[in-house]
């Protein structure tokens, strides 16, 4: 990009952050207007409005970003729609119950923590937002979740690895520890923080609405800040650039173990990285060893019954989780009451099917479209290595173009 369209986009985005911004002022002086109630009932606070009706539907949630009730029907209404139109006081004489709720919970909008209650609702900070909800549709949040080898991009391209970070309370706990987490190693978080979940790298990125059992995850930290950071032994703090090209690496080497051993220099050449590996930034069931990456595996002990199969069925099978990798090259798959049998493949292996795809990429560089001539190799490898936009599997050929 150069310099010109740098600025543009530079002044064009602080010019739809100052939008948003004003847009968020405006919502929250929006958050104390009374509305008012048809027949002889008092004025309501938008955050006490939960259970009255508009248009028919009870009213679940209030948010305080954009003004907007969410109602039970599953329709938005806007705050001055509302005024407009003005609620239906509910008519039931018993109110429903409320769950015994503690600091954090979880509901249809994602994990919360809970910053104030009032009759009938909760005013709620999700990773994005402010809410008031009705408290009978609220659920408590207790379990604990020790999520594995965690990105977190903030910042001018800057990014943080932690090998593991423990949370107990869902979504918002989680943005709490990253947030402690910096705040301990010098980097101070101000409030109204945003914490982003990425699709994918270079991907669109959505609001985090819960915390499972990852192997891995890609989150973006949208918040002003100040300070600078120091060494700490909770996480490593490095460059997106180098972030990212481990986490290619990591995806590459989980998805395709028969590639290992591969010495670091080839996995860089294989991937294009230009950085040198850092184990510590990558996280996954392998190790190194005198510059080698070594799958980490169980040996099974394996019957004497064999199953020969395709590549394809292979790398299908392992994707699924039903064929395990083993550390010496072989596949195993459960047999006969808690056994395992050994799985073949037949024709050419998967190690050097990779390596005749790096051949092909290579071969494959100059414009134009080229014949996949690769017999046995599955279409789910030539999809990864050159892209679902590039490779026609129908046709068997591979398409080089600028675009």
């Amino acid at each position: 990009m150069r310099w010109d369209q740098y600025w543009r986009h530079s002044l064009a985005h602080s010019l739809a952050r100052s939008l948003i911004t004003t847009t968020h002022v405006h919502a929250r002086a929006m958050a104390d207007v009374l509305l008012p109630v048809k027949g002889p009932h008092p004025r309501v606070l938008p955050c006490d409005a939960m259970g009255y009706a508009l248009f028919g539907s009870a009213i679940a949630a209030y948010e305080y970003g954009t003004g907007t009730f969410l109602l039970e029907n599953g329709q938005r209404v806007s705050h001055e729609t509302a005024v407009a139109e003005q609620l239906e006081k509910p008519s039931r004489c018993r109110g429903r119950s409320t769950p015994a709720l503690g600091k954090y919970g979880t509901c249809w909008l994602g994990d919360f923590s809970i910053t104030e209650l009032r009759p009938g609702s909760a005013v709620l900070r999700t990773t994005c937002s402010t809410y008031a909800v009705a408290q009978h549709l609220l659920k408590p949040l207790k379990h604990t979740v020790t999520v594995r080898g965690l990105r977190v991009q903030y910042g001018r391209r800057r990014c943080l690895v932690f090998p593991s970070l423990t949370c107990t309370g869902g979504a918002t706990a989680l943005l709490e520890e990253i947030i402690t987490a910096m705040g301990a190693a010098g980097l101070h978080v101000h409030k109204g923080a945003q914490l982003l979940e990425c699709q994918g790298i270079g991907g669109p990125a959505v609001a985090l609405r819960g915390v499972a059992a990852h192997t891995r995850m890609l989150l973006q930290l949208c918040a002003s800040m100040d300070g600078e950071l120091t060494p700490t032994v909770v996480f490593h703090a490095t460059s997106v650039r180098t972030a990212m090209a481990h986490l290619v690496a990591e995806d590459y080497l989980e998805g395709n173990p028969w590639a290992m051993p591969i010495s670091c220099s080839q996995l860089r050449a294989r991937l294009g990285i230009e950085c040198a590996i850092d184990r510590e930034l990558m996280f996954g069931a392998f190790s190194v060893y005198e510059g080698c990456l070594h799958l980490d595996a169980p040996q099974r002990a394996v019957t004497s019954m064999v199953y020969t199969t395709d590549a394809e069925a292979v790398v299908l099978g392992v994707r699924a989780g039903r064929i395990e990798p083993q550390q010496d090259g072989t596949y195993a798959i459960p047999h006969a009451h808690g056994g395992y049998a050994e799985v073949r493949v037949s024709g050419t292996g998967l190690r050097e099917l990779m390596w005749q795809l790096d051949a092909l990429y290579d071969a494959c560089l100059p414009l134009g479209t080229h014949a996949a001539d690769l017999p046995g190799c599955p279409d789910a490898l030539l999809c990864e290595r050159f892209g679902g936009e590039a490779y026609d599997p129908v046709k068997r050929t591979v398409t080089s173009s600028l675009e």
